[in-house]
């Protein structure tokens, strides 16, 4: 099945970084994206978004560098769809966004909607959270270690619960609250009956049933799997 979120975009929303490694990224999307999907979106409004992904211009090829593009033109960059805005354009997408813009990333306005205010900070920030232990902590002869450094230093200390806890705990608490913003924009819509094709039902079961926050005097947490 195609992922909605890219390696790209789980670490520009989220605290990962640009130069965050992304193997143990990419390995991760499909599990959590599913996940979330599934669980808390529900089967109908995730497999809808994914109908509605903007198809690529059968042209397009991946950004190249040594070629000036012209206004209009649309390149692949890290897995996202951009379009040039100016002429005799050799800018990076990503390094230079004045001179590009990002394509919607879906055919449907009220997906977008949901996209760039919830949806994607959401899979950013749990893609995130599931693999900074794997890519902070690392397992050698003598056990768990931390890196230190962003890979130009290469020297390690024994391994803190606590500083793994404090910024999990972070990224937690910052994805619940996008969840529930996104589930009161779920209301708002169906109150105001719009986005009348958005199978937003399928959503509001599952929150009802698996992304509940926790009531007082009971620890649940959304979006666990």
């Amino acid at each position: 099945m195609t992922n909605l979120i890219t390696a790209y975009e789980v670490k520009r929303y989220s605290p990962a970084g640009r130069n965050y490694p992304e193997v143990n990224i990419c390995e991760a999307i499909p599990q959590v994206e599913e996940g979330i999907g599934y669980k808390c979106l529900g089967e109908d409004l995730y497999e809808w978004l994914i109908t509605k992904l903007t198809p690529y211009p059968a042209t397009v090829q991946e950004y190249d560098p040594t070629i000036e593009y012209s206004e209009d033109e649309y390149v692949v960059r890290h897995g996202c769809l951009f379009v040039s805005e100016v002429g005799c354009n050799r800018t990076d997408p990503v390094e230079v966004e004045n001179d590009w813009a990002a394509v919607d990333k879906f055919t449907d306005a009220c997906a977008n909607t949901l996209w760039t205010r919830y949806l994607r900070r959401i899979l950013a920030l749990r893609v995130y959270e599931t693999v900074m232990l794997y890519d902070t902590q690392q397992s050698g002869a003598g056990g768990v270690v931390v890196s230190l450094g962003d890979g130009y230093n290469t020297g390690h200390r024994a391994a803190s619960k606590g500083e793994i806890a404090d910024r999990a705990k972070r990224l937690d608490e910052d994805a619940n609250l996008t969840v529930q913003n996104m589930y009161r924009w779920f209301e708002k819509q169906l109150e105001d009956k719009t986005c009348t094709t958005m199978p937003i039902n399928s959503a509001q079961a599952c929150w009802q049933r698996n992304c509940e926050q926790p009531r007082k005097g009971i620890r649940r947490f959304a979006f666990r799997y």
